[in-house]
C-alpha cells in the first residue's frame, strides 16, 4: 500500500488539494455574499437616512409655510371684518343721502310747481 501511495502520490495530493480548494472556495463565496449583503444594507441605510433627513427638512418647511398662511389668513379675516363694517356704514350713509335726496327732490318739485 505504501508503494501504491508512493507511485500515485500526485493523484492523492491533487485530490486532497481539490477538496481543500472546494471547501476554501465555498468559504470565500459565503464571505463574499456576507460582504455584499453588508454593503447593500449599508447603502440602503444611507439612502434611508438621506430620505429621512430630506423629509424632515421638507416637513419643517411645510410647517413654516402653514404657519405663515394661518397668520395671513387671520390678518385677512380681520381686514374682511373691517371692510364689512365699513361697507355697512357706507350703505347706511348712502340710504341717508338717498332719503335726503328724495326729500329735497320733492321739495324742489313742489317749489318748481309753485313758481
Amino acid at each position: 500500500m505504501i508503494e501504491f501511495l508512493k507511485e500515485n502520490w500526485e493523484i492523492f495530493f491533487g485530490f486532497i488539494t481539490s477538496i481543500g480548494a472546494f471547501f476554501g472556495g465555498r468559504k470565500l463565496k459565503r464571505a463574499d455574499e456576507k460582504k455584499a449583503t453588508s454593503e447593500a444594507l449599508e447603502t440602503m441605510q444611507k439612502t434611508y437616512d438621506t430620505f429621512v433627513q430630506d423629509f424632515r427638512e421638507r416637513y419643517t418647511e411645510v410647517k413654516e409655510e402653514l404657519k405663515q398662511y394661518r397668520e395671513e389668513q387671520l390678518q385677512l379675516r380681520g381686514e374682511v371684518i373691517q371692510l364689512r363694517s365699513e361697507n355697512n356704514d357706507l350703505r347706511k350713509e348712502l340710504k341717508d343721502w338717498e332719503t335726503k335726496y328724495t326729500k329735497l327732490k320733492k321739495e324742489f318739485d313742489i317749489y318748481k310747481k309753485e313758481n
